[in-house]
């Protein structure tokens, strides 16, 4: 995938992308700040309007963080 190159989800180029944008989804959850916001979808993203939410789903937070979901 990089450069055409076949995918390999062990590629430590891939690793330290998955890594740093599980980083900047956290440090978005965090704050309320939407100067703050914008800035860290911009580094994820790489460009983003002015009026933009990024919503996530309670599984894939629960992965980015290593937390276990259990059912009630």
């Amino acid at each position: 995938m990089i450069q055409g190159e076949h995918y390999v989800s062990s590629d430590q180029t891939l690793i330290a992308d998955r890594e740093r944008a599980r980083q900047l989804t956290y440090a978005y959850q965090q704050t309320n700040q939407q100067e703050k916001r914008t800035s860290i979808l911009k580094e994820l993203l790489g460009a983003c309007g002015a009026a933009v939410l990024l919503l996530i789903q309670v599984s894939q937070l629960a992965t980015m963080l290593s937390l276990r979901l259990v059912p009630l």
